[in-house]
């Protein structure tokens, strides 16, 4: 996949409006692709977990994910905050738009300084709270799909797929799997049943 900044040519405008994101709203990443309209002009598409509409992410959007070490193809998964943004300006004229503020899958709050052609920006973005620890931690921090995790708790007789569990039980189930051991445990069964799936189809 592309680096950010060759997926853009200028700015462009969005699918989704910021009227769908207006307060804030957490949306997670299932894809990211390239949009070309012409041979000069082309700019990423994002699409969502959740459902809304695709977004044609601004050029300085991309860039400030950039700056904060968020490369394309390490976006799929993670969640970001978003929130209308009543001052951008499309030419002379204020139309407002959508932008990135945060995370739940920041480290920590930080100030991001960056740059979009000749503008100097930055940004404050926020460690907002997670709505889904459990995605959270399997699919942002470990990289795993929650269907491996849901297998392994069945394998060891848990009475419940983690995945199938909602509000505070989901978040307890997340934070009792947040270890060292568990996560090595995980890793090792998802590389054997994926390892033997092969095997098995083979012999049919």
């Amino acid at each position: 996949m592309s680096e950010w900044a060759e997926m853009f040519s200028r700015a462009d405008g969005s699918h989704m409006t910021q009227m769908d994101v207006e307060g804030g709203r957490v949306l997670t990443v299932r894809a990211v692709e390239v949009v070309a309209y012409d041979k000069k002009q082309r700019t990423a598409l994002v699409h969502w977990q959740e459902d809304v509409l695709p977004w044609l992410m601004p050029q300085q959007e991309g860039l400030l994910l950039a700056a904060i070490g968020w490369r394309p193809a390490d976006l799929v998964g993670r969640r970001l905050l978003l929130n209308r943004d009543p001052s951008v300006r499309f030419g002379p004229d204020i139309v407002g738009g959508s932008r990135i503020y945060g995370s739940p899958d920041l480290d920590r709050d930080v100030t991001v300084r960056w740059r979009c052609g000749k503008r100097k920006l930055t940004r404050e973005l926020v460690r907002c709270p997670d709505p889904d620890p459990l995605w959270g931690l399997v699919v942002v921090r470990w990289r795993l799909d929650l269907a491996d995790v849901d297998a392994w708790a069945l394998d060891r007789g848990l009475p419940a797929a983690p995945s199938t569990l909602a509000g505070g039980a989901r978040a307890t189930i997340a934070e009792r799997l947040n270890t060292a051991d568990n996560h090595a445990a995980i890793v090792a069964f998802t590389n054997d049943r994926h390892a033997a799936a092969p095997a098995e189809e083979a012999s049919t």
